[in-house]
């Protein structure tokens, strides 16, 4: 027996099943998750370190073959890349899959930290920042007003409005950057 003949002799059967398959469609439409930004965790940290007055080459020499040497030492580095620009380094270590992120960070920390009295006296501090993707903006607003002072404007933001949005379940930063614009 083929389903057109099923369909003709038991009508009522094909109107259950295909009822059924709808009423399941629907609940598995409803159920379905979505993310317009997924979960991004990969395994890298950066150590930026600011070295004023400093051209390329010095801040390789003399900050950033450091960084490199000591953080060599972290557990799990499967990666590490580096850039010395005009008053800073950047060292980029990545880490193999599976790593302890936390700890590698804490560690990173620690041994960039101790080689600070191997660098320039004029270099600050290094910073270590663990990459977090999920921690980028989704949203970014511009604020333009011609019939109040810059000052005024300024207060408003910071005083009125960015509480206000700062106040909104799922809202993890609210941040202002200043234009002279």
């Amino acid at each position: 027996m083929n389903i057109a003949e099923l369909s003709i002799k038991r009508p009522t059967f094909i109107v259950v099943v295909f009822t059924v398959l709808a009423f399941l469609g629907i609940i598995s439409y409803n159920s379905l998750r979505y993310e317009l930004m997924p979960n991004i965790d990969l395994p890298i940290f950066i150590a930026v370190t600011v070295y004023p007055g400093a051209n390329p080459s010095e801040v390789e020499n003399s900050v950033t073959k450091i960084l490199e040497e000591v953080l060599s030492g972290v557990p799990g580095v499967k990666n590490i890349r580096s850039v010395s620009r005009e008053n800073a380094s950047i060292v980029i270590v990545e880490l193999k899959n599976g790593s302890d992120m936390e700890a590698a960070v804490n560690d990173g920390t620690r041994l960039a930290n101790s080689a600070r009295m191997r660098l320039p006296d004029d270099a600050y501090d290094p910073s270590v920042i663990k990459l977090n993707f999920n921690a980028m903006p989704i949203l970014q607003y511009a604020v333009k007003a011609d019939n109040i002072s810059a000052t005024d404007l300024h207060d408003l933001l910071t005083y009125r409005i960015m509480p206000e949005f700062s106040s909104i379940p799922g809202v993890g930063e609210v941040s202002t950057i200043a234009s002279s614009q």
